[in-house]
């Protein structure tokens, strides 16, 4: 283990953060176990928890962070928000494979974990399913427990296994899925959840009637869109996944092959099946693994953003970050259930509906009524009222 002392918050905290008022909170001390490094934020679930706690610090919790860390080196910009950060090592490896636990649970396990939360008896909040080893566990009886639920866990890996094409990954998605539908029960050990969807709220309210839907955390403060056109379009996602990869090879096959406009794929560590594609087209370019600012310019210059999922797992972060920063929005009907946001995009299914889709758009300025509309529904989403929504659950 390594345990990092935590610093005065400082530096991370913007102009507009550092002049707001802080809560007035009684007890304001939470720990929040993260199922990686949280930092940089640079895809979907760690940007979750990354702008949660950056949240929850600037309305006036001292947060004491832990992190299973595997690919990701400790982070200094973490003591920045939080009092203290200790970082435990996942226990990766085919032994964590052997328990009728999940794996994503299995192997977070830690006995220094355990040491660390039962030194006071303050408030957890446990990121996802995965970090839930021990929500059950006696020494945390009566403890205020609280998950956040990125997903419906069985579901998205039952999504794996069908995108999956080799046998080996495939049989590891589906005895997942399987055992992670069993290992749901442990939530009703917490005394709430946090749900990320309209979807996942109405599941998760219908199984253990303790939830509340807490909108996703991300990098954005207020709308920041560019009016007019851009020259291109764009595709981003973490370009490692499967189930991103199956969407851009399609889109690419299907949609991008058949357009004359330029397109930018870009995303986290692409597949070396994408850049091949990718490098038989002359109007297709690929950013690999673009840090936040300039995936962030990226979004901005577009004339469109083009969001395809083949699995509805709820409101997707990077379409919150393309409504922020972008121009128009182009998505199919799985990328998210929330009315609202649909409103600010265009609908399109199948290939020749996206088709048809992106030919007009493309002849649309991005004009100030468009920019009106996202200031007007965005506020909804804003970091700092999703940190008074927890606060309120939390002191409940």
């Amino acid at each position: 283990i390594i345990h990092i002392t935590g610093f005065k918050k400082k530096c991370l905290l913007s102009h507009n953060e550092q002049t707001s008022d802080k809560i007035n909170i009684l007890n304001n001390h939470l720990h929040i176990i993260s199922f990686n490094v949280p930092f940089p934020a640079d895809y979907g679930g760690v940007m979750d928890v990354f702008y949660k706690i950056k949240a929850l610090n600037n309305i006036g919790y001292k947060i004491t962070l832990h992190c299973f860390q595997y690919g990701r080196k400790e982070e200094k910009d973490l003591e920045m928000i939080c009092e203290d950060v200790h970082y435990y090592k996942r226990k990766t490896g085919i032994l964590s494979h052997f328990s009728l636990l999940p794996y994503i649970i299995y192997s977070r396990r830690s006995k220094e974990l355990l040491q660390n939360l039962v030194k006071d008896n303050d408030p957890i909040i446990f990121e996802g399913l995965h970090t839930t080893y021990y929500i059950k566990h006696k020494s945390l009886a009566g403890r205020k427990k609280i998950v956040r639920t990125h997903n419906i866990e069985h579901n998205y890996y039952f999504q794996l296994f069908l995108s999956e094409k080799s046998p080996g990954p495939g049989i590891f998605f589906l005895l997942e899925s399987v055992k992670l539908l069993f290992a749901e029960s442990r939530l009703r050990r917490a005394i709430c959840l946090a749900t990320i969807s309209d979807k996942d709220l109405r599941y998760f309210k219908n199984k253990f009637g303790n939830a509340f839907l807490l909108n996703a955390f991300h990098s954005s403060e207020k709308p920041d869109c560019i009016p007019g056109k851009g020259e291109y379009l764009l595709f981003h996602a973490n370009l490692s996944v499967p189930e991103n990869i199956k969407a851009v090879i399609f889109l690419i096959d299907e949609v991008f092959s058949k357009i004359p406009y330029p397109v930018m794929i870009a995303g986290k560590e692409p597949s070396k099946i994408i850049a091949e594609k990718i490098g038989k087209h002359d109007h297709i370019r690929l950013a690999k693994s673009p840090d936040a600012p300039v995936m962030h310019e990226l979004i901005k210059n577009a004339h469109a953003t083009i969001l395809f999922s083949f699995q509805s797992t709820g409101t997707k972060l990077k379409l919150l970050e393309s409504l922020f920063y972008g121009r128009h929005c182009i998505i199919n009907s799985l990328i998210t259930d929330d009315e609202k946001l649909i409103k600010l995009c265009k609908v399109a299914d199948t290939s020749e509906q996206l088709i048809s889709a992106i030919h007009d758009i493309m002849v649309l300025d991005f004009d100030a009524y468009a920019i009106e509309e996202r200031k007007r529904i965005l506020p909804f989403y804003d970091n700092e009222t999703g940190a008074k929504v927890l606060k309120g659950w939390i002191e409940k």
